[in-house]
């Protein structure tokens, strides 16, 4: 505090206000006023409020208050926060010197910030008498803090404001025909839109309070849209568009200046209405991004619009045009691009996955608008790239959207070659063209209005070489595309084309060999954080590879060891982390799974394609072998047909069990056919465990080799079955042909017994008068034939038994 003290008491009035921000600096970094002692505090508040009375003092008190508020302790700052509000409050309101209104715009801007722990500065604030000074502030047209003050003074108290809104919004709306300044917290264009977009609104009530204040900025925000098509209609009169925006166009209800008051000049009215497009588009950029805004209803449609129609206007197109409006628009469309480009970001990262359904018409938009910007101007060098800056915007714009995204649709495949042709190394050449010297150079021609005399003039070259190309502006171009390239192996990998994502990869892998391969880079990459995009691009690759196509992990930590060696620490600091994640990669075997994928997808993929043909080769087996039992089934029919009626039922009992066997066997197709399928499905439900996790892949190869034991077993088992089937057709044949050989003997046997039998009664007849013998040899012929009859009948008997023990 003594040293605080004796620099502010000390020194010249000149030297503190030329290193006052220094001074700030070393208050903050020290937390000078927070670690003070509260009577030292409240000593130095005291000689502050001091300062602030005297007239001759007040602007070094301002100075002192401005270092004190952002660490002042609560019980001091709600002691002296109503008091040094009203004293800001009438400095400001009296003060006519920028100094001072400056200070007290800060000051009050570090209170307002505080507000909801000040309950006491909540009462001062909501007095009807501060609202005036709303309109003191809104006055600044060159000065950045009253607009700052300005905005928290409508967030924190917007009903104070309320009353003002009408002259607050045409005093914003004056700061549209402002001149293009760089974007920054000090333009004083964004600040005015940021109070357009957080100026209070009337008549919001009811049910849904949300709601109808997002409507109410929607027709805020369509009120400046259609402002913006208007001015386009006005810079585009003649030229012929590749689609038409009937989008609305009113926009009476916004109080602006006409451009015909500004200016009568048409070459100073159309810089006018170019600088009018350029802050509409800023002030719908900050009523998008503000944070005062929770939502806002409009139509994507009307908001995307604005910026396709810029964006399809191309320079090459407008070239064909002579009038001096045209011209003049040609002159100025990369700065409308640019600014277009920039709404677009805005838009991209405000909605998120709202974008989704634009993704392919903002990925084609941008890639031909990268593309018409590397169009050749006639006369320039084939080096030269007239639109590098909105290159380096487009690129911008193009990674949001592909962060945004996040992979789920696949990336324009123009975009490749953009990006690997702004990434490799530019050739630095130049040409050099030899001048004739001396007599040689002098030309000798007759003049066309002279009757005597010639004319002697020296030549020159045949060609203008051009200046010489700097390449090495060209690396911030390059850093950008890394950046692309960087989000398409992050965030769009899985998604892009298989021929696509090599192109790039081995495009990237071969510029990073030819920057690490040699002791000087090239130009391009002279810039050391091109460099450390390169290897960031790298790292993203190795870290999100693409399923089929995975990424050498040998050479890449090959070229991560060699930039260690880099001149640059942030080089090596970028490699080492590199070299960090890509030892965790390959040192984890769930990582190695991606680099494996492909080889296991075109291992099932072989696997599916046996097995397609094991079954239709067992198809065709199973066809052969009906056919054959066609024939048999025929071939038994024949031979059932001459064999006798025993044989004919067992024939039928045959007939049955075939059918039966027949039904059993399609049931066992059918059960197989449905287990097949469900095996099928369980094995693609694998095949999709198998890409996540590798334990369930090992578990899938095992149960593959133990489907494929069953398979065989199955193979094994039908050829059992078929060798059966071939026995037991040879030993059904076999009993044929015995029941038929039995037959024929049963029949020779009978015809033996009748003929004997004949021929005894012949002798009986023949020896009519022996009674006795004759009696008792008939009946020994009797018994003989009975006992023949008895063995046949006994015979008979054993086949029929033979025959139902084979039908069992």
């Amino acid at each position: 505090m003594d040293v605080y003290q004796n620099i502010w008491t000390n020194c010249d009035k000149t030297q503190l206000e030329r290193h006052s921000q220094l001074i700030s600096e070393c208050v903050i970094s020290q937390g000078l006023f927070q670690n003070e002692d509260d009577r030292l505090l409240k000593i130095h508040v005291r000689e502050i409020n001091c300062l602030l009375n005297n007239a001759k003092t007040r602007e070094r008190g301002l100075r002192l208050l401005l270092d004190v508020v952002p660490q002042c302790a609560q019980q001091v700052l709600a002691e002296q926060c109503e008091r040094w509000f009203k004293f800001c409050s009438d400095a400001i309101t009296a003060s006519r010197k920028t100094k001072n209104l400056t200070q007290a715009c800060q000051v009050l801007t570090a209170l307002l910030r505080d507000l909801p722990s000040l309950p006491e500065l909540q009462r001062c604030v909501s007095s009807k008498s501060s609202a005036i000074l709303v309109l003191e502030l809104s006055l600044a047209m060159k000065d950045p803090a009253p607009l700052e003050c300005l905005y928290e003074y409508i967030r924190a108290a917007p009903g104070q404001c309320l009353q003002h809104k009408k002259v607050l919004e045409e005093r914003m709306l004056l700061h549209l025909d402002n001149a293009i300044a760089p974007s920054g917290m000090g333009n004083m264009t964004q600040l005015a839109g940021r109070v357009f977009a957080a100026l209070p609104l009337p008549g919001i009530g009811g049910g849904n309070v949300a709601q109808a204040r997002a409507d109410a900025r929607g027709r805020q925000l369509a009120l400046l849209l259609a402002l913006a098509h208007s001015l386009m209609d006005t810079l585009l009169d003649g030229v012929m568009e590749k689609e038409s925006h009937p989008h609305p166009r009113e926009h009476s209800s916004l109080n602006l200046r006409p451009l015909e008051d500004i200016t009568t000049d048409p070459v100073s009215s159309r810089l006018s209405v170019i600088a009018r497009l350029s802050n509409t588009l800023t002030f719908v950029a900050e009523m998008i991004t503000d944070t005062a805004n929770a939502s806002i209803t409009f139509t994507a449609d009307h908001l995307l619009g604005v910026a396709f129609r810029l964006l399809q206007v191309e320079l090459g197109v407008l070239g064909r045009y002579k009038s001096q409006e045209h011209k003049l628009l040609a002159f100025f469309l990369p700065s409308l691009h640019h600014q277009a480009l920039l709404l677009l970001r805005d838009v991209i990262t405000s909605l998120g996955e709202g974008t989704d359904c634009y993704f392919n018409a903002l990925g084609d938009l941008l890639t031909s608008v990268l593309q018409a910007s590397e169009a050749r101007v006639k006369g320039r060098p084939v080096w030269c790239s007239g639109g590098q800056q909105t290159k380096v915007v487009g690129y911008a714009v193009l990674a949001e959207l592909l962060k945004a995204s996040r992979g789920r649709h696949t990336p324009p495949a123009a975009l490749v070659t953009l990006v690997l042709r702004d990434v490799s190394p530019r050739e630095e050449q130049v040409k050099l063209q030899r001048q004739g010297k001396g007599l040689a150079s002098l030309s000798v021609t007759k003049a066309a209005g002279k009757k005597k005399g010639y004319t002697v003039t020296a030549g020159s070259a045949s060609a203008n070489a051009g200046p010489v190309p700097r390449p090495d502006r060209f690396s911030r171009l390059a850093r950008v595309a890394l950046v692309v390239a960087e989000m398409l192996f992050a965030h769009a990998a899985h998604s892009m084309v298989l021929k696509d994502h090599q192109r790039l990869q081995e495009g990237v892998l071969a510029v990073a060999e030819v920057v690490t391969g040699t002791a000087h880079p090239p130009s391009i990459y002279s810039d050391p954080g091109t460099r450390v995009q390169l290897f960031l691009t790298l790292t993203s690759l190795s870290a999100a590879p693409h399923p089929r196509s995975p990424p050498p992990f040998t050479l890449l930590s090959h070229l991560f060891q060699t930039g260690l060696s880099d001149c640059d620490s942030q080089v090596v600091s970028a490699c080492q982390t590199a070299l960090w994640s890509l030892s965790l990669i390959v040192a984890n075997p769930r990582v190695e799974l991606a680099s494996r994928v492909s080889q296991q997808h075109n291992q099932l993929l072989r696997s599916h394609e046996e097995e397609e043909e094991e079954e239709t080769g067992n198809t065709e087996q199973q066809e052969e072998k009906e056919n054959e039992k066609e024939g048999d089934e025929k071939e038994e029919e024949e031979e059932e047909e001459e064999e006798p009626m025993i044989e004919d039922k067992i024939s039928h009992t045959h007939e049955e069990e075939k059918k039966e066997e027949e039904e059993t066997e399609k049931d066992e197709e059918e059960k197989e056919e449905e287990e097949g399928n469900n095996k099928k499905e369980d094995k693609n439900e694998d095949e999709i465990w198998c890409i996540e996790e590798e334990k369930k892949n090992k578990n899938n190869i095992e149960k593959e080799e133990k489907v494929e034991e069953e398979n065989q077993k199955e193979d094994n088992r039908k050829k059992q079955e078929d060798q059966e089937e071939k026995e037991e057709r040879s030993r059904r044949s076999r009993s044929r042909s015995m029941t038929r050989k039995k037959s024929q003997e049963i029949q020779r046997r009978t015809s033996k017994e009748g003929a004997e039998g004949g021929r005894g009664r012949t002798r009986n007849k023949r020896n009519g008068g022996n009674n006795d013998s004759p009696a008792k040899r008939v009946k020994g012929n009797d018994d003989k034939g009975s006992s023949k009859e008895d063995d046949g009948s006994s015979e008979f008997l054993t086949v029929e038994e033979m025959l139902k023990d084979f039908v069992e």
